[in-house]
């Protein structure tokens, strides 16, 4: 897209001087054709308008990316027998269950191996009898369909805002990549704000967002469990839940703020790397996309000599 000066084209595009010989002139330094695309196009403001909306949704995607894959990053450090031992074992879950600590973890490791590589039969058993009932194993086929559900969208969001970011990159050099460390921040910051806002709720009313989270992605009815028939909420009882729902946030703030960090950085550097850049459309280098100028006998080129002459 060519720059929009007095006497030179925008989107091929002349801002046509009255007389037809500077005209001619100018058309033929600028390669444009004297018809080209409709006045509204030729605008500055219309090009500036668009690129504004291009770039405001190329950062808001990234922005987005960044938030789900820091979630997605700190979601499976938290999907393993160690931890779940651990929260088990805080929330007595021998005691709720009956089992020994061997029972626990054997019954235990079978759910988690469903959950995390499938198939999701959760037909644990021991001594021959099931585990869980039909009601907790279709409840733990629906958390495993969520489970594969977010990973899929945070991992299509990420290369999709990778790919943007590069082609953005490569269209307009450093200032491009400066926004799109920028939008990495931005979202990185994003995801702290919204953490420390859902902990804060959820130091008052963690019961009421553990519903609404059970509302939002399973079907009513299929996620209340008796704790003292149903071994589903036996194994993990309500304490396992509410103190893993908080280490998850803090690691997951504490990943953000680091990226953060990282992604300020080089914002920064970015932008004084772009400020100290020479501006090649006013050295006279030639600008990629652009036809080099032709040099008249006053060692301007065309389209400068041009536009000094329509300017006299």
């Amino acid at each position: 897209m060519a720059e929009s000066r007095p006497g030179v084209w925008t989107t091929c595009r002349l801002t046509r001087p009255p007389d037809p010989d500077a005209r001619a002139r100018l058309e033929l330094a600028s390669g444009c054709p004297e018809n080209g695309p409709p006045d509204i196009l030729a605008s500055p403001g219309y090009d500036a308008f668009v690129e504004t909306l291009r770039g405001g949704a190329a950062s808001f995607l990234i922005s987005v990316a960044t938030a789900l894959a820091i979630i997605a990053l700190v979601l499976p450090l938290f999907l393993n027998p160690v931890w779940v031992a651990f929260e088990q074992g805080r929330s007595e879950a021998t005691a709720w269950t009956g089992f020994s600590e061997p029972q626990l973890r054997t019954v235990t490791d079978a759910i988690l191996t469903d959950l995390v590589l499938g198939p999701p039969d959760f037909d644990v058993a021991l001594d021959s009898r099931p585990i869980l009932n039909e009601r907790e194993r279709s409840h733990m086929r629906d958390v495993r369909d969520v489970f594969v559900g977010f990973f899929a969208i945070a991992a299509m969001t990420v290369i999709a805002a990778a790919v943007v970011a590069f082609r953005r990159r490569r269209a307009g050099g450093a200032g491009r990549s400066t926004s799109a460390w920028a939008a990495v921040r931005n979202g990185a910051a994003g995801l702290i704000v919204a953490l420390a806002l859902v902990g804060t709720v959820s130091l008052v009313a963690f019961d009421a967002l553990f519903e609404i989270f059970h509302q939002l992605f399973f079907p009513g009815g299929t996620y209340t469990f008796d704790p003292s028939t149903e071994r589903l909420v036996q194994l993990f009882p309500f304490q396992f839940w509410q103190e893993t729902a908080v280490a998850v946030g803090v690691v997951a703030a504490v990943v953000a703020a680091l990226i953060a960090f990282v992604a300020h950085g080089r914002a920064r550097a970015r932008a004084r790397a772009t400020a100290m850049a020479p501006n090649d459309s006013l050295s006279g280098r030639p600008v990629p996309g652009r036809p080099a100028p032709e040099v008249g006998e006053s060692g301007e080129s065309g389209e400068i000599g041009e536009i000094g002459e329509i300017g006299r």
